[in-house]
């Protein structure tokens, strides 16, 4: 089975649901985990941004 590319699940985001659908996907090595080893939201937001501000 191959992975889809991330087109194809934007393709499909927007095909479910519309508007609210990624206009990009990144995949990561490894989530940021907490100390309690929880998704780390904000290590993930500084991430976005800092790559974001990278691409402007």
């Amino acid at each position: 089975m191959t992975r889809p590319s991330s087109q194809e699940l934007i393709r499909f985001a927007r095909a479910r649901i519309g508007y609210k659908a990624p206009e990009e996907i990144e995949v990561l090595e490894d989530m940021p985990l907490n100390p309690t080893g929880k998704v780390d939201r904000v290590a993930l937001k500084r991430l976005a941004a800092e790559r974001h501000d990278a691409s402007i």
